[in-house]
C-alpha cells in the first residue's frame, strides 16, 4: 500500500518482503508501530522533506491509527492513499485479515481457506 502526501509509506505484513524493499532503496525508514509512524510524518511535513516509510503490519491497523489521530488533533496528515495489495487474489495472499499475523495467515490459508475468506471480508469491510 502506498499512501502518498510527498511521502510514500509501502505497508507489508512479511517482513522479507520490507527488508528486500528497504535493501533496494525504495523505502528509507522502517517503522513497526503507528505512533512511530505517526511521528515520522509529522516530521517530514514540518521539514518539508520527501520521505518513504515502510510499515511493519496491516493497513487497518495504520488507517485505524491514522484516523484515531485525526479525531484527537484535527489535524489530516493523509491527503491522498493508493492501497497496492493483490485484491484481484484476495483469498491466497493478496490480503491478509488485520486479526492474524503473517503466519497466521498463510497457516489458515491452507488449513481452513473457509475461515480466512471469512476474516478477509470482514477485514475489507
Amino acid at each position: 500500500v502506498g499512501v502518498k502526501t510527498g511521502r510514500t509509506r509501502p505497508i507489508k505484513v512479511s517482513r522479507e518482503a520490507l527488508d528486500k524493499r528497504h535493501a533496494q532503496g525504495w523505502i528509507q525508514e522502517v517503522v513497526e508501530s503507528v505512533e512511530d509512524c505517526i511521528e515520522l510524518v509529522k516530521s517530514a511535513r514540518k521539514d518539508k522533506r520527501v520521505l518513504s516509510i515502510g510499515f511493519y503490519g496491516n493497513v487497518v491497523t495504520l488507517w485505524e491509527g491514522f484516523a484515531a489521530y485525526t479525531e484527537r488533533t484535527g489535524e489530516n496528515l493523509v491527503e491522498l492513499a493508493s492501497d497496492q495489495t493483490s485484491l484481484h487474489n484476495p483469498f491466497n495472499g493478496g490480503y491478509y485479515p488485520v486479526q492474524l499475523s503473517y503466519e497466521e495467515g498463510n497457516s489458515m490459508m491452507n488449513k481452513d481457506p473457509a475461515l480466512f475468506k471469512s476474516l478477509v471480508q470482514e477485514s475489507l469491510r
